[in-house]
C-alpha cells in the first residue's frame, strides 16, 4: 500500500491521505500508521487535515495498543473532533489508569457543549473507579439520566460497583445492585466478592461467594476468590473445603499464563515455568529484580497464597508468577526506554492460587 502511495503524483488530496491512513488503522498497523501521520503536518499546511473518522479511529487504536501518549497527540492535533474521538480518548485514559486526566477531559467535553453518550459515561465512571473519585462518580452516575437522558446499563452499574468496592463501601455496592431495575450480571457480584477479599470482609465474602457459586457452579474463578478470602483469614480448613467442593463438581482451576511479544515472536509463560529456551537468563534477571525490590523495601503480599505453607515458600510462590517471568524476559530483550506489554488470561491480583 505504501509503495503505491509513494508512486502517486506529489499532489495528494485529503481523500488519498485519509484512505491510506484508514487502511493501516483497520489493519492494526499502528507503527506504519504513525509514520504516515507524522508526515501529515506538511499536509495540514496545504489545507488537507486528517478526517474526523480516521482521527477517531487512530485515537482508539493507539489507546487500545497502550500508546496513550500517541493517542493524545493525535487527539490534540485533530482540527475537529466528534463524540467518537472524545469517547475513545476518555476511555483510553481511563483504561490505562489516568483517571484524573480522563475526568478533566470529560469536563472539557461538556464545556464544548457536546452531549455524552452511554460510552462516554462508561469511560468517565471507569476513570473515577480507577482513581478513587467516589464523590465525582456518584455525581456523574446521577447526571446520566437526570440531565442527559442516558439510562444506566450493566457496564455503568459495573463501574459504580467497582468504584464503591475499591473504596471499601461494599454494603453500598450491594444495595446498588439490589436496587437495579435490570437483572444484575453475576460479574457484578464477582466484583463485590473481590472487594470483600481486598478489605478482609470474610463473613460477607462467604455469603456473596456462596451466592455466586449457586449462580455459576462451573465458574472456577468464584471458588478461587472464595478460597482466597478464607486464606487471607488463615482459615485453612475452609480453603480445603472449597477445593473439595470444586473437585466434587468437576470444576478445575484455569491455568494462569502471561504472553509477551518480542522481536516478532509471542512468548508464553506459566507459573514457575522452566521450559523457555532462555530460562537461566530469565531467572537470573528475576533474582536481580527481586533483590532490588527488597533493597527498596518491597515486601511481597502472600496473604492470598492458597496453601498452608511457610512464609518463605509463599514468598517464592509469588515471585515465580507468570507475569513476573514475562517481565524479567522483557527486561532482557527490550531496548531501554521501550514499553514492556504483558497480556494475562487471569486477573486475580497478588494471589489466587489453589
Amino acid at each position: 500500500m505504501r509503495r503505491v502511495f509513494d508512486e502517486l503524483p506529489r499532489v495528494r488530496d485529503v481523500v488519498t491521505w485519509n484512505a491510506v491512513l484508514a487502511g493501516y488503522v483497520r489493519a492494526g498497523m499502528a507503527r506504519v500508521a504513525r509514520e504516515m501521520f507524522d508526515e501529515m503536518p506538511v499536509v495540514h499546511q496545504e489545507g488537507m487535515p486528517i478526517s474526523v473518522n480516521v482521527g477517531a479511529a487512530m485515537v482508539d487504536m493507539y489507546a487500545k495498543c497502550g500508546c496513550v501518549a500517541v493517542a493524545r497527540e493525535v487527539f490534540d492535533g485533530m482540527p475537529r473532533r466528534d463524540v467518537f474521538a472524545w469517547n475513545a480518548m476518555i476511555c483510553g485514559l481511563a483504561a490505562h489508569g489516568l483517571g484524573q486526566d480522563a475526568v478533566e477531559l470529560f469536563e472539557l467535553f461538556l464545556g464544548e457543549g457536546l452531549s455524552p453518550t452511554n460510552i462516554t459515561f462508561v469511560g468517565v465512571l471507569n476513570a473515577c473507579s480507577r482513581f478513587g473519585l467516589v464523590a465525582e462518580g456518584r455525581q456523574y452516575f446521577e447526571l446520566m439520566a437526570e440531565k442527559y437522558s442516558v439510562e444506566p446499563e450493566m457496564e455503568h452499574y459495573g463501574c459504580m460497583v467497582d468504584l464503591l468496592g475499591r473504596a471499601g463501601l461494599v454494603q453500598e455496592a450491594i444495595e446498588l445492585i439490589e436496587g437495579m431495575p435490570i437483572a444484575p450480571d453475576p460479574v457484578l457480584w464477582g466484583t463485590v466478592l473481590s472487594a470483600c477479599k481486598k478489605h478482609g470482609l470474610v463473613d460477607l465474602g462467604v455469603k456473596v461467594g456462596s451466592k455466586l457459586i449457586e449462580l455459576e457452579p462451573a465458574h472456577d474463578g468464584h471458588y478461587v476468590l472464595l478460597a482466597s478470602i478464607y486464606a487471607k483469614a488463615k482459615k485453612w480448613d475452609e480453603v480445603r473445603e472449597v477445593r473439595k467442593l470444586m473437585s466434587s463438581r468437576g470444576t478445575s482451576k484455569s491455568a494462569g499464563w502471561s504472553l509477551m511479544e518480542a522481536q516478532g515472536n509471542v512468548h508464553k509463560f506459566l507459573v514457575g515455568d522452566m521450559d523457555h529456551k532462555d530460562s537461566i537468563r530469565i531467572y537470573n534477571m528475576l533474582d536481580m529484580i527481586n533483590r532490588r525490590l527488597a533493597d527498596a523495601g518491597y515486601v511481597p503480599d502472600v496473604s492470598s497464597v492458597l496453601h498452608d505453607i511457610g512464609d518463605e515458600e509463599k514468598v517464592h510462590a509469588v515471585k515465580v508468577h507468570s507475569e513476573r517471568l514475562a517481565i524479567a524476559y522483557g527486561f532482557i530483550v527490550t531496548e531501554v526506554g521501550n514499553p514492556i506489554r504483558i497480556v494475562k488470561n487471569l486477573q486475580r491480583g497478588a494471589g489466587g492460587k489453589i
